[in-house]
């Protein structure tokens, strides 16, 4: 993978006596209790600046599976933001724990894997409803399906109260490279649709340039609706249409009036064009030299099949049509990521919704396996 610096966690703080070694990372209120070599190695390289995990491990004949361990619990991060002082990701209460997989766990995979993230943004500010239980939803929906092949890294840390979304970015980045180094498939789960903006640009990050197809009931391509929340899920689209690296848009299912704005590297079907012959003949045109991102918006659905959304707009697509959509963009094109957002928690807290966006993602897990892996 490209070099990556680390430093050791400025928050560890070392305590013994002589019957016991203890390491407290007081980032995460954490104590852990260490044998006296060990104890000793953590004292030793806190006196390091800088250092590379090559360099670490020839300096101290250091195996994998210490250097996974170092990772796996924080006392290696990587350099230059406090943030990940405090972790990368969290994982949530009933979480399968066959599925979860740490920071170490996924550097040192040797096969590429589906790999599950959460998102838990909600930048919603006139509705009651709110996406940010739905990563849970949606992954609770998954582990009823024992065909499937992926991992779970939990939901990405962020507190909103004392962090920006930007924080939240830099952590999606992090996670997000060593992903695609790695040829592991990310697979995004919201939240709101502004998570695209972040999950997108840390795929650009890696190859530079990126075509997106979004599904959507909505173009999401108001250029500024709320000027107190400059970035949220009713522009996201705009924002990547006026990035360069962004090379094509191909927006499917939108049944909205026509946005003001306009940007020749979008192409939109509304729900009366979504045959899937002109799609596919769309598709087929599309450059194969760069790599594809799907954004998956669950209101694309119809709302008799998915009635657990924020803005419902009737006459949606049906699922059979999502399910073969999906396999004719993941067949035909080199598609690296995607997302599935917009998922609410309703007031009759049905799972309806999120079952039907674990079935398309599980779709997708088994179409891509098919076409790459």
């Amino acid at each position: 993978m490209k070099i990556i610096n680390f430093i050791i966690n400025p928050h560890l703080v070392f305590e013994n006596d002589e019957n016991s070694f203890i390491v407290i990372n007081k980032s995460i209120n954490q104590r852990i209790k260490t044998t006296q070599k060990f104890y000793k190695f953590l004292k030793k390289i806190n006196t390091l600046n800088t250092f590379t995990i090559p360099n670490l491990k020839s300096s101290y004949n250091l195996s994998d599976s210490v250097i996974r361990y170092l990772l796996n619990y924080l006392f290696i991060i990587p350099h230059g933001n406090e943030i990940f002082a405090r972790g990368f990701h969290i994982f949530p209460e009933n979480f399968n724990k066959n599925r979860k997989k740490l920071l170490g766990d996924i550097l040192y995979a040797t096969s590429p894997y589906n790999v599950i993230i959460g998102l838990q943004i909600d930048t919603f500010k006139d509705t009651y409803l709110s996406t940010r239980t739905s990563p849970n939803e949606i992954r609770a929906q998954l582990n009823k399906f024992d065909n499937l092949s992926y991992f779970d890294i939990g939901n990405i840390l962020y507190f909103p109260h004392s962090e920006t979304l930007a924080d939240l970015g830099e952590r999606v980045y992090f996670i997000t490279k060593i992903l695609i180094e790695k040829r592991h498939f990310p697979i995004f789960l919201g939240g709101d649709h502004s998570l695209t903006y972040y999950t997108a640009n840390a795929l650009l990050r890696e190859v530079e340039e990126l075509g997106i197809i979004h599904f959507d009931a909505h173009h999401d391509l108001y250029q500024d609706i709320n000027s107190l929340n400059p970035l949220n899920h009713a522009n996201v689209f705009y924002h990547l249409a006026e990035d360069s690296r962004i090379k094509s848009i191909t927006q499917i299912g939108v049944r909205t009036p026509t946005p003001l704005y306009r940007n020749e590297k979008i192409t939109t079907f509304d729900i009366a064009q979504c045959n899937v012959d002109i799609i596919r003949n769309t598709i087929k045109k599309l450059s194969k030299t760069i790599k594809y991102y799907i954004s998956f918006d669950i209101d694309v659905v119809d709302p008799k099949f998915a009635p657990d959304v924020v803005a419902p707009i009737p006459n949606g697509l049906l699922p059979e049509r999502c399910f073969e959509l999906l396999k004719l963009i993941v067949e035909e094109l080199p598609v690296i990521g995607m997302d599935m957002v917009e998922v609410c928690q309703s007031q009759e807290k049905m799972n309806k919704t999120s079952f039907l966006a674990a079935q398309l993602i599980q779709k997708v897990m088994q179409y891509k396996v098919k076409a790459l892996f």
